[in-house]
């Protein structure tokens, strides 16, 4: 009848029955197959760089500034103290080493050689006087290499500080004093007690070191 619904059969309806469930146990046995997410690993390759391709690599970082150029032990011995104060020991050590080489408060005369004609005839003139020589004194020598030591202090090489001080002690200063109050020499422990006892000795010679 026109506009009336027509209700399956009950065959009919059992075999619909039939085919979703053959339908759900296909889609089930089909998934068996497929990996579990909670079993699934993801590989992270390496971190791609933001960079394109072929890009020059970055520009070195600047050079250090360079190195003051003193004339004078007294100006290296500046420089070295003032580096020594900002934490720069290996400077301060390069100052402190070319300060010893430098002009200084010592001094000597020296003959001046002349290889010009002697002004009656005769020989050239090997001797043009005097000319006074200056360089850095014992005690300044002995204050550079004292500083020395305490920037090999400073970078944690004691051995090669308690060598350095052996040579200040070698050339006589005996301010054992000033040695052992020092706060930066005084890290040396019982080897700096053993140094002075070996060098132990009074004669009340001073100088400002660091």
């Amino acid at each position: 009848v026109f506009g009336l619904a027509v209700s399956p059969s009950p065959w009919k309806t059992r075999n619909m029955f039939a085919r979703v469930l053959l339908a759900l146990v296909v889609v089930h046995e089909a998934n068996a197959f497929l990996p579990s997410p909670m079993r699934t690993t993801v590989r992270v390759g390496r971190r791609m760089s933001s960079e394109p391709e072929g890009a020059p690599p970055p520009p070195p970082p600047p050079p250090p500034p360079p190195l003051p150029k003193p004339t004078t032990f007294a100006e290296a011995e500046k420089y070295g103290l003032e580096m020594f104060n900002k934490g720069e020991y290996e400077n301060a050590i390069k100052m402190f080493e070319m300060s010893m080489s430098l002009p200084g408060t010592g001094w000597d005369l020296q003959r001046a050689r002349s290889t010009g004609a002697s002004p009656v005839g005769g020989a050239s003139n090997t001797g043009g006087g005097f000319e006074r020589k200056e360089f850095a004194s014992t005690e300044e020598v002995q204050c550079a290499k004292y500083n020395t030591a305490c920037c090999l202090v400073k970078l944690g090489i004691n051995g090669a500080a308690l060598a350095m001080l052996e040579e200040v002690l070698e050339t006589g200063f005996d301010d054992f004093t000033t040695i052992k109050k020092d706060s930066t020499l005084s890290q040396l422990g019982p080897d700096l007690d053993k140094l002075i006892a070996k060098y132990k000795k009074k004669s009340g010679f001073k100088i400002p070191f660091l």
